[in-house]
């Protein structure tokens, strides 16, 4: 009997991890990971949300939906969003999925998971936490890229972690 407990429990501890693997999300690239801060949004005002970081639910995630040279980010029938005409420090919002391009957004792909986002109707911006700031309710923003650490990339909090499948 202990014999099996053993090996069971072995068995467990040799799992792969995929086997927990939990929705994908995206995160500020800096942003803490107990508890994580993810890309989310608050209260309703009209048929919007406004897009602000909020805790990890395991159970919702964002997806990158390829949309000809664009994707959009989407979380089930949502999407995130940028009204018209597009204005720095504008806040990004979360709205029903349409397709139009206020939707969609170019990805650029920094370094492994790490992502930017830039709007199609405003390729000079791209996705931000707002001040950079790593709080619960932070608003989610457009503004221009600011250069990295010896003018390279982009500062962390316009970086997004995205794992890929």
């Amino acid at each position: 009997m202990i014999a099996r407990f053993v090996l069971l429990l072995v068995g467990i501890m040799f799992l792969p991890v995929s086997a927990f693997a939990q929705e994908q999300t995206m995160r500020p690239s800096d942003g803490p990971t107990n508890p994580m801060l993810v890309a989310g949004a608050g209260p309703h005002i009209g048929n919007q949300f406004p897009a602000q970081l909020s805790l990890r639910d395991p159970h919702l995630g964002w997806q990158l939906v390829p949309v000809g040279n664009y994707v959009a980010i989407r979380e089930g029938g949502y999407a995130m969003a940028v009204a018209a005409p597009v204005g720095n420090g504008q806040q990004v919002a979360v709205e029903g999925y349409t397709g139009a391009d206020t939707q969609l957004w170019r990805a650029t792909n920094v370094i492994g998971i790490l992502f930017t986002f830039a709007p199609k109707l405003a390729p000079q911006y791209i996705l931000q936490t707002q001040n950079g700031a790593l709080t619960l309710g932070t608003p989610l923003t457009v503004a221009p890229p600011t250069p990295g650490a010896g003018g390279v990339g982009v500062i962390s909090s316009q970086m997004w972690v995205y794992p890929q499948r």
